[in-house]
């Protein structure tokens, strides 16, 4: 079932990432590093208020959903009924905020399209979150697929007309706009005042205040080095190091969140249909697959890092994105075997105050790291102080995680794994300084290849023989 979900979840993710590199490919052919700079400044101060404001109602659904089938009406009018009082909230205070604070008038402008900004996409990702808690992959693609190829659209148009990294963001907010209202009329038309459940609130926020507080501490790691950057380097360097920042989050990152995607319901529902044993089967092929898909990825990022930048960016990001790539796609492995692997102990166990710990540490350390490193050595320091604050953050939730939930890590696989990367990377090092797309192009699949031939020869999780069965199981059901 992993395999088959992942396979849907690649394809309903694998599109819109396409989508959002090849839009990576054309901004930084239109706009200066600088003006990315500013939008990408605006992207973090979104993110972090979507995460602080709404993550705690999107956390709920997804927990409690698979208990609530049954009632499914009850559950989506308390999720809407909480959403649209956030919403309420947001626009009392930003009024205020808007009235009383005072602030130039380019931010007050800003302040109006980061406020649109952050409605719009916290109601598309909540419907995200419905779907995939119903596990409906193939809806989940069509929703983000749909929001990533109109956003690209529009974005293009403003920046042709001349809007800079305002027409992308507007681009953004339209694409989240015309995508969720395919949604809304069948997804929330029977939620209804009275089917709120007063208890199920209260259940969201045991469960995801907790969490909200973990993101919010993971995205201080996450965002605080281009603070860092555009308040001592200005946003010409914080927007050389976000484009490759973003290009990661489009590779690596989307890689393991579709896993991610796939395991994590699969997990919960065996849980609480078949009890923890059952689970802790789901739970080692959620970490076998991580590392199968992740690490020859992190290969060919960190040894292929001047072909990516030529090819992709454009010439004034070529040249940061190329030193920057290997350091960044490190440490966005780490965020991600910590965030869609270690981190389940904590939400498996409902014990989530305890994730706190390790995300506060790496956070701290993040903070401090970059407060010294950022002045002197610029974007290389950047890169490395989320390198140490993921580490830290990995140690320290494993550690604290195995006495509440201790995860199987099925180490003969992830032996075999390794040694497959190690003879791949070896191979790939000695082509690594041919150039083009003819060469890059050769270079992924001789990458492939080989990997394949060693995963494929040591039996690595019994890959041939699930495949082989999978893909009998699609000839019967054509036959």
């Amino acid at each position: 079932m992993l395999i088959k979900h992942s396979l849907y979840y690649l394809l309903a993710r694998g599109v819109p990432g396409i989508t959002n590199l090849l839009a990576t490919i054309i901004y930084t052919r239109i706009i200066a590093p600088y003006e990315y700079g500013q939008y990408s400044m605006i992207l973090s101060i979104v993110n972090i208020c979507n995460i602080v404001l709404f993550n705690w109602i999107r956390l709920g659904l997804l927990r409690y959903m698979p208990s609530y089938t049954d009632k499914r009406n009850n559950i989506l009018s308390t999720t809407l009924v909480s959403f649209c009082t956030i919403i309420l909230l947001t626009a009392v205070l930003g009024s205020i905020g808007y009235f009383l604070i005072p602030l130039s008038e380019q931010f007050h402008k800003l302040f109006i399209l980061i406020l649109i900004m952050l409605w719009a996409q916290a109601f598309f990702e909540l419907n995200l979150e419905l779907l995939r808690s119903e596990l409906s992959p193939i809806k989940y693609g069509f929703v983000s697929t749909a929001k990533s190829i109109i956003t690209l659209i529009f974005s293009v148009i403003f920046l042709l007309l001349g809007s800079g990294f305002v027409g992308i963001v507007w681009g953004a907010i339209l694409g989240f706009i015309f995508s969720f209202t395919i949604q809304i009329k069948k997804t929330w038309s029977n939620a209804r005042l009275h089917l709120i459940d007063p208890a199920l609130i209260k259940d969201f926020l045991i469960y995801g205040l907790p969490l909200t507080v973990i993101f919010s501490f993971g995205l201080i790691i996450n965002f605080s080095d281009r603070l860092f950057l555009v308040y001592f380097k200005g946003y010409t360097e914080a927007g050389l190091y976000s484009v490759a920042y973003d290009f990661t989050q489009y590779t690596i990152i989307l890689i393991m969140v579709v896993i991610n995607l796939a395991s994590y319901p699969i997990v919960i529902r065996t849980l609480e249909n078949e009890g923890m044993e059952k689970a802790k089967i789901k739970l080692i092929d959620n970490i076998t697959l991580l590392l199968l898909v992740s690490l020859p990825v992190v290969l060919c990022m960190t040894i292929l890092n001047n072909q990516i930048a030529m090819i992709i960016f454009g010439s004034r990001f070529q040249e940061t994105a190329s030193k920057i790539i290997p350091v960044v796609t490190i440490s966005m492995f780490l965020l991600g075997i910590k965030n869609y692997y270690f981190d389940l102990a904590f939400q498996i166990s409902k014990k989530t105050t305890l994730q706190i710990i390790p995300v506060f540490i790496g956070a701290l350390i993040s903070v401090t790291l970059n407060y010294y490193l950022v002045p002197k050595t610029g974007i290389i320091g950047a890169g490395y102080s989320a390198i140490i604050s993921y580490s830290a953050s990995i140690v320290l939730s494993y550690t604290i995680g195995r006495k509440v939930t201790p995860l199987p890590i099925p180490l003969k696989d992830v032996a075999k794994i390794l040694c497959a990367t190690a003879i791949s990377g070896l191979v790939l090092f000695s082509i690594r300084n041919y150039s083009g797309i003819l060469a890059f192009l050769f270079q992924i699949i001789t990458l492939i290849t080989i990997y394949s031939f060693c995963i494929g020869l040591m039996n690595v999780w019994e890959l041939p023989r699930k495949l082989s069965k999978l893909m009998k199981k699609k000839v019967s059901m054509g036959n």
